[in-house]
């Protein structure tokens, strides 16, 4: 489960990320600043999202094949 876990917090910072850099890129064009690596970032955390939605069910299924030894 520490697996999917960390996935899924991939999955949110990227999901984060990407609401809040065209805001930024949006306040630095303002204050005349180039916005190119604004959509660069933008382009990595669109990646990420990619690979955690695609790696999320092999993680999830390797995550409940596993057996928990059980307490009598």
């Amino acid at each position: 489960m520490k697996a999917v876990q960390s996935l899924l917090g991939e999955r949110q910072d990227a999901v984060m990320a990407r609401r809040a850099l065209p805001r930024i890129a949006a306040s630095a064009h303002a204050h005349g600043e180039p916005g190119f690596g604004y959509g660069l970032l933008y382009a990595a955390q669109e990646a990420a999202l990619v690979e955690a939605d695609t790696g999320l069910p092999d993680r999830w299924a390797a995550a409940r094949s596993r057996r928990l030894p059980r307490r009598v």
